[in-house]
């Protein structure tokens, strides 16, 4: 297929191709993996069709490869933002804002398309999806089928020893498919992967994702991170202001960026996470020692639900469990 934007006065065509493979049975109505690819055919196929219409702006024109003659198939054109259509913006070329573009009349200089851009997208009853982002390794065949249950079986194009993958899965639904994130392979230092996720749906919020292969057994640095844990998320919104943070068998995270420790002196045998809103910290896990988090703006602390004190310095607080604050409650009902 061609996705593509056409410009009205010189007929300059911004857009990408995409591969799909569809799932058997062939009456599936979902696609399977869909990668991005340069076939310069189809671009003069679907520019020329175009042309000859008189048509400018968005489209979506799919063609089918025919084996028995040789050549593609055209199968239909869709004058509208579809699905599939941010795997383009993933690819380096941002359709709906050439729309915005050309409707304000601004000059923009096409983007570097990138090939092998893949997702894969798979659907249940009731408009459900669970998308699928195959992080790691960057290049890798996928093959859909049916032995019962639907599946995506995933491989490296060329075969290795040893291979670690990395998938984000994205449950959804049919609208906010549109606004699916986009994720990026930050840094991977053989011990310890970051991992971005980008949200599209309007929020700015991003997501830092640390995933250490093994057992920690020391600090780490990857990307703009250092911890010594198993796994941290950071989560930042629009403007760049810490909005979560979790961490897993570790003892603190710390943003080598900025050169600030977003939470030190934890056990470091169980999970530990915290959301800020509203100036309120609201701590969950069992805390069992002083931890120190980075919290310039905040004026209350909840721990796992309940009013705790803490002691401020400067942009961090300090503070440790109170009587019973780390313990489940529990509520049994009588007869």
């Amino acid at each position: 297929m061609r996705f593509s934007y056409h410009e009205p006065k010189e007929w300059i065509s911004r857009g990408a191709d995409c591969r799909r493979a569809f799932s058997q049975p062939r009456r599936c109505p979902q696609p399977g993996p869909t990668e991005t690819v340069n076939i310069p055919e189809l671009e003069t196929l679907a520019t020329g069709f175009l042309q000859s219409i008189g048509y400018s702006g968005l489209a979506e024109v799919e063609f089918m490869y025919d084996p028995k003659h040789a050549r593609f198939e055209l199968l239909e054109v869709n004058p509208r933002i579809w699905g599939w259509h941010t795997i383009a913006i993933r690819a380096g070329v941002d359709l709906p804002y050439l729309v915005y573009a050309d409707a304000v009349g601004e000059e923009i200089a096409p983007g570097p398309f990138r090939e092998g851009v893949k997702w894969v997208r798979g659907s249940a009853g009731g408009g459900q999806i669970l998308g699928i982002r195959v992080v790691t390794p960057q290049l890798f065949q996928a093959t859909t089928g049916n032995d019962g249950r639907p599946y995506v079986q995933i491989q490296p194009t060329v075969p290795v020893d040893n291979m670690r993958f990395i998938h984000i899965l994205y449950p959804t639904d049919d609208v906010s498919w549109n606004t699916k994130p986009t994720v990026l392979s930050v840094d991977d230092n053989g011990n310890v992967a970051a991992v971005r996720v980008q949200m599209n749906d309007g929020s700015g919020r991003s997501d830092d994702v640390l995933l250490t292969y093994s057992q920690p057994t020391s600090t780490t640095g990857v990307g703009a991170y250092a911890y010594d844990g198993q796994s941290a998320v950071i989560t930042r919104g629009a403007d760049g202001s810490l909005e979560k943070l979790f961490l897993d068998d570790g003892t603190f995270v710390k943003d080598q960026k900025q050169g600030k420790v977003l939470v030190s002196g934890l056990g470091g045998d169980v999970p530990f996470e915290v959301s800020y809103s509203d100036r309120t910290a609201a701590v969950y896990g069992r805390i069992r020692t002083a931890v120190t988090l980075y919290a310039p703006q905040v004026e209350r602390l909840t721990i796992n639900g309940l009013p705790s004190p803490f002691a401020r310095s400067g942009d961090n607080i300090t503070f440790r469990s109170q009587s019973l604050t780390d313990l489940p409650l529990i509520i049994k009902g009588g007869s």
